[in-house]
């Protein structure tokens, strides 16, 4: 295949599902982000961003903790329900 100008190569792309509570706290969300982060670095997989919603059990810790793994959080827009989908 020759390679034209802007083509790039296919990216391989993981999706990471975390367990799921009938009545999460901010705490516990948190805690999620940090078993993430590890479980990821586990694996071996870099990962460049989140797409979260702006829920308030997201807090400025939760953010903090992705930050700090070298993660850009990126908050859906407000009254967009399928921004964070992903495209067929």
């Amino acid at each position: 295949m020759v390679e034209q100008p802007g083509e790039q190569e296919p990216v391989a792309r993981r999706e990471c599902w975390l367990v799921a509570t009938a009545h999460p706290t901010a705490a516990w969300v948190t805690q999620r982000g940090r078993n993430l982060i590890m479980d990821l670095e586990d694996v071996g997989s870099r990962v460049n961003f989140l797409i979260r919603d702006r829920d308030f059990k997201f807090t400025a810790v939760f953010d903090a903790v992705l930050i700090g793994a070298g993660l850009a959080v990126i908050k859906c827009g407000i009254h967009v329900p399928r921004m964070n989908s992903i495209p067929a």
